[in-house]
Formats: structure tokens, sequence, C-alpha cells
């Protein structure tokens, strides 16, 4: 379900940068290439941040967890 979610979000970030007419092109110049290139950047930013997040609440959840078993 994960995978799934990924090529969404990964789909309308690049989305949101360029035209999909253009992404039928086979050649990007100008600034066809450089809004591909900030749909691209945008996607790893968003996984980033995501990924972090993740980690955040997997070191939360596993601080938590210890307490619990102690006591």
């Amino acid at each position: 379900m994960g995978m799934v979610f990924a090529v969404f979000y990964t789909w309308i970030l690049i989305n949101s940068a360029i035209y999909p007419q253009l992404m039928l092109q086979t050649q990007l110049v100008t600034t066809s290439a450089a809004d591909l290139t900030t749909g691209v950047n945008r996607v790893v930013i968003f996984g980033a941040i995501l990924s972090a997040l993740m980690a955040l609440l997997s070191f939360t959840c596993v601080k938590n967890k210890k307490t619990v078993v102690s006591n």
C-alpha cells in the first residue's frame, strides 16, 4: 500500500511542475527540462520530509514501548 501512495504522490508532484503534454516529447529543452528538474526535486524533498517524520514517529513509539514494558 505504501508503494502505491508513493507512486501517486510522485506523479502529483511531477505533474505540478511540468505539463503532461511536455512529457510526451522526445527531448526536453530549456524551460521544459528545468520544470522536470523542479518536479523531481519536489519529489525528493517530499520523500526526505516523510522519511524523517516516520523515523521520528518510530523512535517515539519505541521509547513509549520500553516505558510500558519496564513498569
